[in-house]
């Protein structure tokens, strides 16, 4: 729900609805449960203040570069990349793209915690489904690359340093790949986009088969 809520913020056509929706569902939330929200707001602090978890499945750039003395440097990277794609993710909002601004918002949800398990990538698989069709063969190897990337904690229960950093990369690359990709398209957009194709190579064909519409292009002036 958050990688939807924040473009939906942001979005002109959908900014009341989203904003009613959000108060009611929270007033009606705390007035069931007061006491729950009251502890997480207690407890929220103390889980930001985590550490991150240590282990070779996770792919967080803090804990692949602390293994080199560079958990600063990570901590960094992480940060930046999650402001980034928050900040990409209102914009794309505010300009009505909004498959671009839910990839945005995806990737800022992976990358702002410190923990990146492999298993958290699959919030990443109908963004690749909705960006393929659209895609040219660059972004396509990206994304195959991705996919074999992932096969890697089922190749080694183990992954070194380096099997790792690649993993980040290819993972690093698919989201911007499926941002940039998406971004191109508005709400509908999306759809007409092949709507138009599919008139543009089915009217070229008509007109191959059965000769120039009358006034179209190609066609004779009569004697």
């Amino acid at each position: 729900p958050l990688v939807l809520l924040l473009p939906a913020l942001f979005s002109q056509r959908s900014l009341r609805a989203a904003a009613t929706a959000g108060l009611v569902f929270v007033a009606a939330s705390a007035a069931i449960a007061p006491k729950a929200w009251i502890d997480w707001l207690r407890v929220l602090p103390n889980i930001l203040r985590f550490p991150p978890w240590e282990g070779t499945h996770n792919f967080a750039p803090v804990v692949i570069l602390g293994e080199v003395g560079a958990a600063g440097v990570g901590t960094a990277v992480g940060v930046a990349i999650a402001v980034t794609a928050v900040v990409s993710a209102i914009v794309l909002a505010r300009r009505e793209r909004w498959f671009g601004a839910v990839a945005s918002a995806t990737v800022a949800l992976l990358f702002g915690p410190s923990s990146l398990g492999d298993h958290y990538l699959a919030v990443l698989v109908p963004l690749i489904v909705a960006a393929w069709p659209k895609s040219g063969w660059r972004i396509r190897t990206v994304l195959v690359a991705f996919v074999g990337a992932t096969m890697i904690p089922w190749w080694t229960p183990d992954p070194s340093l380096g099997v790792r950093v690649v993993y980040l990369v290819a993972t690093a690359a698919t989201c911007l790949a499926v941002t940039v990709r998406l971004a191109r398209y508005g709400t509908w957009e999306f759809a007409d986009a092949d709507d138009r194709a599919t008139r543009s190579r089915l009217g070229g064909a008509a007109e191959t088969t059965f000769g120039a519409r009358p006034g179209g292009h190609g066609a004779q002036e009569p004697a």
